[in-house]
């Protein structure tokens, strides 16, 4: 499942080991905040 303890320990690895960038971290999370924030908005 999405967020568990073994993504976040995935991520963190990927960042030491240089195959995920902070850039590249970042710029997903956007797009899932943004997704969220198009999601629940209310017109």
């Amino acid at each position: 499942m999405p967020g568990a303890p073994a993504n976040y320990k995935d991520m963190m690895a990927g960042i030491i080991e240089g195959s995920l960038t902070r850039q590249d971290l970042l710029v997903n999370a956007t797009r899932v905040y943004r997704l969220a924030k198009k999601l629940t908005q209310t017109d």
